[in-house]
């Protein structure tokens, strides 16, 4: 499974379509819209940029190490600059 982790304008939507595009389908959860888009129903992949999820995600690191976790980030007067937005 591949999870990807991060905070809301960081590129989870970028990274959810280029693990599409390599044949990986899977879900993505927004905080911000409240939205999730499922894709097909044998996921590869789960995208989710709430705290919770990260958390999570950092956790069972520590007991999935054949899982594959993809932080995303982002330069910070860039993030805040489209939080705002």
């Amino acid at each position: 499974m591949i999870y990807g982790v991060g905070l809301p304008r960081t590129g989870t939507r970028a990274l959810e379509a280029a693990l599409e595009i390599l044949g990986f389908s899977g879900s993505h959860y927004c905080i911000l819209t409240g939205g999730e888009s499922h894709r097909k129903s044998d996921h590869n992949f789960r995208i989710d940029n709430s705290l919770y999820e990260i958390f999570e995600a950092l956790e069972n690191f520590e007991i999935n190490r054949k899982d594959l976790y993809i932080l995303t980030d982002r330069e910070e007067m860039s993030w805040k600059k489209s939080i705002e937005r």
